[in-house]
């Protein structure tokens, strides 16, 4: 039996508001096609009825052994993957019945981390591209303003600008990857 656990860590006082990101009873089914002249094979139950919830100034962890829907449950909060039933709230906004197009503008405010963030880096592509390729994605600035916005970001972690022309990704040019939809344009 494979289990998951999430823990909140909490970097600000929080009030009694609405927590920030509310899942409930949130589920991925996966089921096999039917073959012909085959029985159809069970859904296989991939994340079946997570709920959590994040306070603003909280950060969640979803910690489990291999298998146990840690990817699936993240991806299917961002929609990167179709839920088979939930209720994902962001904000009290409900996630799940936004259009293709509005969760795209919606992910702006939502990031994953994974256990190993190097593994999902490209390495053909320069620390400073993969900084801006957020900006890119959501068509943010011209490309002049997305290469002064990708120096100043690496400034604001501690990096001289000319690191972005290095195909070798440190752990603050990964962070300034994260700063690059988070931080005010200037």
């Amino acid at each position: 039996m494979t289990t998951m656990t999430t823990t909140t860590t909490t970097t600000t006082t929080t009030s009694s508001a609405a927590p920030l990101l509310r899942v409930r009873d949130l589920r991925k089914h996966y089921t096999s096609p039917k073959r012909w002249l085959s029985p159809r094979k069970p859904s296989i139950q991939a994340v079946d009825g997570v709920s959590f919830s994040v306070a603003r100034g909280e950060t969640l962890s979803l910690v489990g052994e291999s298998g146990c829907g840690k990817t699936t449950t993240a991806k299917s909060v961002l929609r990167l993957v179709e839920p088979s039933a939930g209720s994902v709230q962001l904000e009290g906004e409900e996630l799940l019945t936004l259009t293709q197009e509005d969760m795209r503008m919606r992910r702006r405010d939502l990031q994953i981390i994974f256990q190993d963030p190097y593994a999902s880096l490209n390495p053909r592509l320069t620390a400073g591209d993969i900084v801006a390729e957020p900006l890119r994605n959501f068509s943010m600035g011209d490309a002049a303003e997305r290469r002064e916005r990708v120096q100043w970001l690496f400034s604001r972690v501690g990096l001289r600008p000319e690191a972005a022309k290095s195909f070798r990704m440190s752990s603050r040019a990964a962070s300034a990857s994260g700063w690059a939809l988070r931080a005010r344009w200037r």
